[in-house]
């Protein structure tokens, strides 16, 4: 009797984790397909696209800026301004728990924030350098890292040499 008592307290105790993870995932998402249809989140315009976030970005900087940004490396400034005006993206444009913009970036398949933020810092450069952004061809190169990175921690981990990725 003993037992059979401990086995549905130990039961019970599984099921409600469960259940409250279930919870807090359909949550989450409940958030993020409320977030990414949002023009404002907290007081802050949310840009559609990658044309009206460098649009957002060029009222947003002084000129002063602009030209500093502009005359340095792509590189320098991707590692520079990642935790300065990188993390502003990632926090007032809710890279993490979902935005219109963050929903753009995700379907050129950058799923995390960091990418998000160093590819943004990539193409503003890009746009006040009058390059060509080549975004498409930019994001896939993160996504490569990612799986390549994915398949060296599998070799290193597991000792597998090949691991099927399946894309979102």
């Amino acid at each position: 009797m003993r037992y059979l008592v401990f086995m549905f307290f130990v039961m019970s105790c599984f099921t409600a984790k469960a259940q409250s993870k279930a919870e807090a995932i359909r949550l989450q998402d409940s958030t993020y397909q409320s977030n990414i249809r949002k023009s404002r989140i907290n007081g802050v315009y949310i840009p559609k696209d990658m044309t009206e976030a460098l649009k957002e970005l060029d009222e947003l900087s002084p000129a002063e800026s602009k030209t500093k940004l502009r005359l340095a490396s792509e590189d320098v400034i991707a590692q520079k301004l990642h935790f300065g005006l990188g993390r502003w993206m990632a926090h007032n444009w809710n890279f993490d728990d979902g935005s219109r913009f963050s929903h753009f970036l995700t379907g050129m398949n950058l799923r995390y924030s960091e990418d998000m933020i160093d590819f943004m810092l990539r193409m503003y450069h890009r746009h006040l350098s009058n390059k060509p952004l080549d975004a498409e061809k930019t994001a896939a190169k993160y996504q490569e890292a990612r799986d390549k990175k994915f398949q060296e921690e599998m070799k290193a981990k597991l000792g597998v040499d090949s691991v099927i990725i399946k894309k979102w």
